[in-house]
């Protein structure tokens, strides 16, 4: 699919959606809508590692007759920080227009987001504190991370960003809150990495009628060896998607403000979302 492809159909999908929603702007009738703004941010983030101004230039030189005004920059990211919220809606929906393909599996994950270099710490502006500071074993960052909850096809259901020093498991205690996302895990398991082993937290979840299967540390019985490898090998889809992210370009992410990083997660999220279901 060639980009001026990728973005009629990102529009079409979006401004359907938005339509559906009864999304109103400010205006009546804007020069620039809401639904070209996000189509805006998707293709940003999917091809151009959510580089607003290479983008921007990019659109005016080769896409001006799809859209034929497009504002400056600082309205572009002003504007994508006020439709932040929309995304999770945009997630859900879009499952359910691309669930030709239904599953019973859920995988859960998180990733590091740096918001600068280990170096940099001290002439850091965006954050201060030791709640930024992450280890996972492997690697050192700071900034924050990302909570990702995606189907076995690899489609986002659920995404959360916290401080990189938050214990994983707090994501999945965040999405007991979240109405729509636990009916649709209902009769479901989730695969989890021993971080979000907890006997407590996989009992709530049962009474939930959702199954909670973490990778167990250390050795494992015999007879749950099977399991167990099975479970390993489901886990790898959600490091597909992490790794779709990374070449996509999250962990360098440029923004002057905290609020403008946050958003460009967002939206690195949504892209993930149109890729795969696109791609599917």
């Amino acid at each position: 699919m060639q980009y001026k492809d990728y973005i009629t159909t990102i529009y079409i999908i979006v401004d359907d959606i938005l339509k559906l929603l009864k999304h109103k702007h400010k205006t009546n009738k804007p020069k620039f809508s809401d639904s070209q703004l996000i189509t805006f941010l998707v293709f940003a983030m999917m091809f151009r590692k959510g580089e607003y101004k290479e983008t921007l230039k990019e659109f005016k030189e080769n896409y001006s007759e799809l859209f034929p005004y497009i504002p400056n920059l600082s309205a572009i990211v002003k504007r994508a920080r006020k439709n932040r919220d929309l995304v999770n809606i945009l997630l859900i929906i879009l499952r359910n227009i691309f669930l030709d393909k239904e599953t019973t599996i859920a995988i859960v994950d998180t990733k590091p987001i740096p918001v600068c270099k280990n170096q940099r710490i001290m002439r850091n502006k965006k954050l201060k504190g030791k709640e930024y500071k992450g280890n996972n074993g492997n690697r050192e960052w700071y900034g924050f991370k990302l909570c990702l909850l995606v189907d076995y096809y690899e489609r986002p259901i659920a995404f959360n960003v916290m401080p990189a020093s938050r214990h994983d498991i707090n994501f999945l205690k965040e999405i007991k809150r979240e109405q729509t996302v636990m009916e649709y895990l209902k009769k479901k398991v989730i695969v989890a990495d021993k971080a979000f082993n907890s006997k407590g937290l996989k009992e709530e979840f049962e009474r939930m009628g959702i199954e909670l299967e973490a990778i167990k540390k250390g050795r494992v019985h015999p007879k749950q060896r099977e399991r167990q490898e099975y479970l390993k090998r489901v886990r790898k889809k959600i490091e597909t998607a992490f790794s779709r992210l990374y070449f996509m370009g999250i962990e360098n992410i440029r923004a002057i403000s905290l609020e403008g990083f946050i958003t460009k997660i967002y939206f690195f999220v949504l892209a993930l979302q149109f890729k795969v279901c696109l791609n599917s």
